[in-house]
């Protein structure tokens, strides 16, 4: 009988793939595009109540029917919790696409400022620097990160 030995590096691997799918599978919901001509400040999906101002003169889609946020080009910075948080919020940087979840938390954004996060497969956080572009999973951990 032959035993397999998964590393640290493998697991954190597989871990984020599984992350990565279920992101894109959790987006099934109707949507339209279109480019607004003024700022607007739209309910994002999932929200009860508030709202995120959007820029004017760029892209935003929302949801078929009841119009709600899914991406867009924020209008001014932003404090956003995450998708899979319960409390507290990250800030998100004006003129940047911000994608959400359906559930209404942050999915992809860039940082308006240096942020404290948990990345992936660790236990403790680490400073993820401000124009860096971050991508969360379902538990709110950082799977991917650009600048």
């Amino acid at each position: 009988m032959r035993r397999f030995v998964l590393s640290v590096s493998m697991i954190v691997m597989v871990t984020l793939l599984i992350s990565l799918s279920f992101e894109v599978r959790a987006q099934n919901i109707p949507t339209k595009t279109e480019v607004i001509k003024t700022d607007q400040c739209v309910r994002v999906i999932g929200w009860s109540q508030g709202c995120v101002t959007f820029k004017a003169n760029t892209a935003l889609e929302t949801t078929l029917n009841n119009k709600e946020a899914v991406s867009g080009t924020l209008a001014k910075d932003a404090c956003l919790r995450a998708w899979g948080w319960s409390d507290g919020c990250a800030v998100y940087k004006a003129g940047t696409v911000i994608k959400f979840h359906e559930r209404g938390g942050v999915i992809t954004g860039t940082l308006a400022q240096d942020s404290n996060l948990r990345p992936v497969g660790m236990s403790t956080a680490r400073t993820y620097k401000a124009g860096h572009t971050v991508t969360f999973n379902k538990d709110g951990q950082v799977v991917r990160e650009t600048n």
